[in-house]
């Protein structure tokens, strides 16, 4: 590929914003940073700096590709709104952690964008594949990897060709094989089509949830592991496991009876990213929720986690990588649809 010009919209609404927080903004910045991560993602560490450029030291390589934004006022715009209230819920799960902010600048679902890129003179073309895996599998913004900011391509024009865009699980799933090859990655459709992108996040959230959970409340059942996990922080023993950090962390535990806070972190960071990306994307059949899940990001079974609590104790706790390694048998009833498009299962699981 050497150039292209693309639109696409946002089907959730999305976080996007600059210096000043509480007023949106698209920037060139944030869809290079996603292209980015993608070409690092599908093609390594070294591909990315041949065509982004980087920095190291006194050396500095240049970014072989240019980005034009031509238009990025089709649609609404919401300045200073409280994040919790775009779903009218203040416990709304994927947002909770906004829970404290004041107002952030949001870009609304079905918002606009057109940009041109194009491969500076004398340099080689890159791979499409960075441009279509973040046009149908990425979003922008911050909870991006909790359906936030979904984008999805209306129009692209590749090297003076239109792109066919896919409109149905199958044809997905032969795009996808063009660019995941080897790649360590799996879809999960979390449902059917649904009429809109309120209720394809919900799906979302509700899946996490039970995935998640470690005490019935709100409507949702505690899991299995979610308890453990509970009362594993209530009750800390050196090398307890703990399973909620294999999808990611931050990881704080707060016991209102007992006034206990527990806070986990590993190799003295308390952030490591989730393998779990959720999206929502635009088929014939409605919008449909599906989950990335990416295990590359995880550590070992058996890493050495630390859980510190707010007396300043400190205990040696293992990662159960149980929740990523078998998300076949504990995920409730979803469809794995790449790369083994036969696989369907439902919770409860029986081992064979």
């Amino acid at each position: 590929m050497r150039e292209a010009v693309f639109e696409f919209q946002f089907l959730t609404p999305a976080l996007l914003a600059g210096a000043d927080q509480q007023t949106a903004e698209m920037r060139i910045p944030s869809l290079r940073g996603a292209l980015r991560w993608w070409t690092r993602l599908l093609y390594g560490d070294d591909y990315e700096n041949e065509v982004f450029g980087y920095v190291k030291g006194k050396e500095c390589v240049p970014s072989t590709v240019k980005f034009r934004l031509l238009n990025d006022s089709m649609g609404k715009i919401i300045k200073s709104q409280n994040a919790q209230s775009l779903t009218k819920n203040e416990f709304d799960y994927f947002l909770w952690p906004l829970r404290r902010d004041n107002t952030r600048g949001i870009l609304d679902a079905d918002y606009r964008i057109k940009v041109a890129m194009s491969i500076k003179p004398g340099c080689e073309e890159i791979e499409d594949g960075i441009l279509k895996s973040f046009l149908l599998f990425g979003s922008l913004g911050t909870r991006s990897r909790r359906a936030y900011g979904s984008v999805w391509p209306l129009s692209v024009t590749i090297d003076g060709e239109q792109w066919k865009i896919p409109q149905t699980v199958d044809e997905l799933l032969d795009e996808s094989d063009n660019f995941f090859g080897d790649a360590e990655i799996s879809i999960w459709q979390l449902s059917s089509g649904v009429r809109d992108y309120k209720e394809a996040v919900n799906v979302c959230t509700t899946f996490l949830k039970t995935l998640r959970c470690g005490k019935s409340q709100y409507g949702v059942a505690a899991s299995e592991w979610g308890k453990a996990d509970h009362d594993t922080g209530l009750n800390l023993k050196e090398n307890s496991k703990n399973y909620r950090a294999g999808l990611g962390l931050p990881l704080v535990q707060q016991y209102s009876k007992s006034r206990k806070k527990v806070k986990y972190s590993f190799n003295g960071c308390d952030r490591l990213a989730s393998p779990l990306h959720f999206k929502v994307i635009k088929l014939k059949e409605g919008y449909v929720p599906i989950m990335l899940v990416i295990p590359e990001y995880v550590p070992a079974d058996g890493t050495i986690l630390t859980a510190e609590t707010n007396d300043n104790r400190f205990y040696r706790v293992k990662l159960d990588r149980i929740l990523l390694d078998g998300l076949a048998k504990k995920a409730g009833f979803v469809q794995k649809i790449y790369p083994d498009a036969e696989m369907l299962v439902r919770y409860p699981y029986e081992e064979e």
